[in-house]
């Protein structure tokens, strides 16, 4: 009887991570001692440093995952396309947009086509950052024509009513309310009869009550932002903050790993 391969710790790593609840202590302690135990075999290994990047925001650990996000980027080494994923999608969700651009312009220069996780990442990317000059890049790789189609209408749509820049101006709002609490991002571009409808979640390492807070307070500002600028007509935009605690059970859709 031929012999099982052995699975790439990495990959190990990651199906452990999906099955896990993160309100479980006992098993995230576990796979972090996993990770570890991987690491302390091979320092070198960057996979599995991006990895515990991931494990220790879903903890809410954002100062430390910052800190190992640039070391990480600081050291390099070489991951495959799915880890670097996981890794862009890391430093979106914490607002760390230049490395997450400049990984991402590398990773498209490759790319053949996108699969689902990976255009959701892209997606992400241009929702938090308001950064439309890749979404040309994005949608020539898209699988999906319906998604093709709707990526490029939105462009279009914003681009003819000069939204981009008022609309990287709500992101700027977002990011100084919740850059010292947000961990991941998830976000959502849709369309209802005919009208772009774009949602940003974002997922803070704060109580129901402070997401809540923090909410109120960015959708003031973004009010405060068009009445300013005299925007009759503003993009059907949705932002809302949600506890980290939210992601925790496996089957949570906006979960990253």
């Amino acid at each position: 009887m031929p012999e099982k391969t052995k699975l790439p710790e990495e990959k190990r790593i990651i199906r452990r991570l999906r099955k896990i609840s993160y309100l479980d202590n006992k098993a995230v302690s576990e796979v972090e001692s996993d990770i570890w135990q991987s690491l302390k075999k091979n320092p070198e290994n960057t996979a599995c440093r991006i990895l515990w990047l991931s494990n220790l925001l879903m903890q809410g650990k954002r100062d430390e995952a910052v800190s190992v996000a640039g070391r990480i980027w600081a050291d390099g080494g070489s991951i495959s396309e799915n880890i670097k994923f996981i890794y862009i999608n890391c430093l979106i969700g914490m607002g760390l947009n230049v490395m997450a651009q400049m990984l991402l312009d590398d990773v498209l220069e490759t790319k053949e086509k996108l699969s689902a996780e990976e255009l959701a990442v892209c997606v992400n990317y241009v929702l938090f950052t308001g950064d439309n000059g890749i979404l040309p890049k994005i949608i020539s790789l898209c699988r999906n024509k319906k998604q093709g189609d709707l990526l490029q209408a939105w462009e279009e749509d914003f681009s003819q009513n000069g939204y981009w820049p008022h609309y990287r101006m709500f992101q700027n709002i977002i990011e100084r309310n919740l850059k010292n609490s947000r961990c991941f991002c998830s976000g959502f571009v849709g369309e209802n009869a005919g009208t772009k409808l774009l949602s940003c979640c974002i997922y803070a390492n704060l109580r129901a009550s402070g997401c809540l807070k923090q909410e109120e307070i960015i959708q003031r500002e973004l009010k405060a932002y068009c009445t300013a600028k005299k925007m009759t007509e503003s993009p059907a935009f949705l932002c809302s903050v949600r506890p980290l605690e939210l992601l925790a059970q496996p089957k949570s859709p906006d979960r990253p790993v």
